[in-house]
């Protein structure tokens, strides 16, 4: 689409792919290549590349909440290879939890010509969206496989993890970051809580500059872990 300068990171797990990425891949608009998105599914019982009729998925084990997308491209990336999967310059990283608006994708397309380094959504806290240049992950890439979960993680794991992934909120794009898309101001509207999916009620937090939305689960702060299950850890 933009001729593999640019392509979608969409960060999942097995559940989640269920129940609130078909929402998201909705959004996107038909004209979209299933090539110019790749969606990784975290906590699967086996690596595997498939291409879908309207996006690429790679499954690996390990579900490292946050970050499980970004630790895929670095230990998979011969697969990709392999697979004739043409991997882009740039990602822009969704959660699995976002949905686009009708003017999403011209929007953004005013941007990428000056793409030259990451660039988050907004001023932190972003919850890691926004554009990641690929060839960034492989500088040090033990930042973040260090944060690389089990095979198919225990619930306690898991837990931790995510707190894990609060306390460092948008550490890579601390290490480098353009101005954000919304400029030096947050540039964001919040709505909610309500309903979005089955489970845990959700703010809606909208970024105009881009038509993007984001459902977000933690707003209130991460709910005690008896009272929270595996799965409604979402970002």
């Amino acid at each position: 689409m933009f001729e593999n300068k640019l392509k979608f990171l969409i960060n999942s797990n097995t559940k989640n792919f269920l129940y609130t990425f078909p929402k998201l891949i909705e959004s996107f608009p038909q004209y979209v290549s299933n090539e110019d998105i790749l969606v990784v599914v975290g906590n699967s019982d086996a690596v595997a590349f498939t291409k879908c009729e309207r996006f690429c998925k790679l499954e690996v084990q390990h579900n490292s909440v946050d970050y499980t997308a970004f630790i895929a491209l670095i230990e998979e990336n011969d697969l990709l290879i392999k697979s004739n999967f043409v991997i882009p310059e740039f990602w822009f990283y969704l959660h699995d939890t976002c949905e686009l608006g009708k003017e999403f994708i011209p929007k953004l397309s005013t941007f990428v010509p000056s793409f030259t380094k990451n660039k988050s959504v907004t001023l932190f806290p972003s919850m890691n969206l926004g554009v990641y240049k690929h060839s960034f992950f492989f500088k040090d890439p033990q930042i973040l496989l260090s944060k690389r979960s089990s095979n198919n993680p225990s619930y306690d794991e898991v837990y931790q993890l995510k707190v894990g992934c609060v306390k460092t909120e948008d550490f890579l794009f601390k290490i480098e970051n353009d101005i954000p898309f919304t400029g030096n101001v947050k540039g964001v509207k919040g709505v909610g809580p309500r309903r979005i999916y089955k489970g845990v009620a959700r703010i809606t937090e909208y970024y105009e500059v881009l038509d993007l939305y984001k459902y977000k689960a933690n707003w209130n702060g991460i709910s005690p872990k008896d009272n929270v299950s595996k799965y409604k850890l979402d970002p």
